[in-house]
């Protein structure tokens, strides 16, 4: 008898939990499908949530300041990501990416941008002019794409035009922004810069292999460095010195 009933307060215990999961399981469930359901269909139902769920001190803020200011600062991070974690990425009712996308836009990063940007727009009474700023991200991705097919062809013929054990001299330029010197490789759109002999790097190398990754146009040399102008200079973060062997991606690379 003892032993039933010790076992009867054992199984008690266990019935409150699995029934409490259980209820935690249900109302998670409910939640994500009351979110799922919340989620704006278009341009105006996201402006209309943040009029709805911001105080009325923090529209305030967010429409006094100029309109570029207030967008950047918003965008990268703080409400811009909580726009596209929330409302874009990840598994959940595409209903207002389709609206974006049947306008033509197709990143994320635009799409919150234009929410943001329209907000401070109705905020100020202005329009919205949501046709011409679709209009402005399509041209930045032309441009974009039009950079990335220039420097994917001009990869390809360096890549022809070079053979294993010819010396070739790299340029780079310099970033000093965080009290360090480093090399990197612009990509687009900012590909095409000017060589500052007082600040940038130019190293003097041997092509000991070239290979390319994935398809033909993806192009690759490694070099080994015989000569660098600059002995203070990382190479993509990295400490390179003369005798070293290093890889370099064509794509952008400005090699002659």
């Amino acid at each position: 008898m003892s032993f039933n009933s010790d076992r009867t307060i054992r199984l008690v215990p266990m019935k409150l939990i699995i029934t409490t999961l259980l209820i935690f399981v249900c109302i998670i469930n409910f939640t994500s499908t009351y979110a799922q359901d919340r989620l704006p269909r278009n341009l105006d139902d996201a402006i209309s949530y943040f009029k709805q769920h911001w105080s009325k001190k923090k529209l305030e803020d967010f429409r006094a300041k100029p309109e570029n200011k207030a967008v950047v600062e918003l965008h990268s991070f703080g409400t811009g990501l909580w726009i596209r974690n929330t409302w874009i990425r990840g598994n959940r009712d595409t209903v207002l990416t389709n609206f974006f996308s049947a306008l033509g836009v197709h990143s994320a990063d635009d799409m919150s941008s234009i929410i943001l940007t329209s907000l401070h727009r109705s905020l100020n009474n202005k329009k919205i002019n949501l046709h011409t700023q679709v209009e402005n991200c399509k041209a930045y991705w032309n441009t974009i794409m039009d950079c990335e097919d220039k420097a994917t062809k001009n990869a390809v013929l360096i890549y022809n035009k070079y053979k294993t054990g010819r010396i070739v001299t790299i340029y780079m330029p310099v970033d000093n922004s965080d009290n360090s010197k480093n090399a990197v490789q612009y990509g687009c759109p900012t590909s095409e810069w000017t060589f500052n002999p007082k600040n940038d790097l130019l190293i003097k190398a041997i092509i000991v292999e070239k290979y390319f990754i994935n398809n033909k146009s993806n192009v690759f040399f490694k070099v080994q460095i015989t000569n660098m102008n600059r002995k203070d200079t990382k190479i993509f973060l990295k400490e390179v010195k003369v005798g070293d062997t290093t890889d370099f991606s064509l794509s952008g690379l400005k090699i002659r």
